[in-house]
């Protein structure tokens, strides 16, 4: 298991089965000077690892198609929890965006609304 705390944490995969805890506000969703503030993931295999969170979650949805920058997706996930609206049980929301640069490298992002009021608290 890895967990992180406050700020932004790089936590990396690697071999074997990895489970990666995330609780409510550990992580940002902001860039300062150009750099995200949030956690990062790399190494990720959907087939072995897992994250794990916090909260109740009440919903997920996904990007079915890729944009080009990182403001380009927390405008998508906006949208996205806008759409989804509010939980009445404060259950948690998840948005995953999938950023595309010019060189070809694609970098995703796991929004989360972990009050369930149709807002952004933390990305991933």
């Amino acid at each position: 298991m890895l967990t992180g705390g406050k700020g932004n944490d790089s936590f990396i995969g690697g071999g074997g089965a990895d489970t990666i805890i995330i609780n409510k506000g550990d992580s940002g969703l902001t860039l300062l000077k150009g750099v995200l503030q949030a956690d990062t993931i790399s190494q990720f295999a959907s087939a072995d690892d897992s994250l794990k969170f916090d909260v109740k979650i009440g919903g997920y949805s996904e990007a079915t198609s890729a944009v080009s920058t990182y403001d380009a997706a927390l405008n998508a996930a906006k949208s996205a929890f806008s759409l989804a609206g509010k939980t009445s049980d404060k259950s948690a929301l998840f948005n995953f965006q999938f950023v595309q640069d010019q060189s070809q490298t694609t970098t995703g992002y796991l929004f989360e609304d972990y009050t369930g009021d149709g807002k952004i608290d933390q990305v991933i």
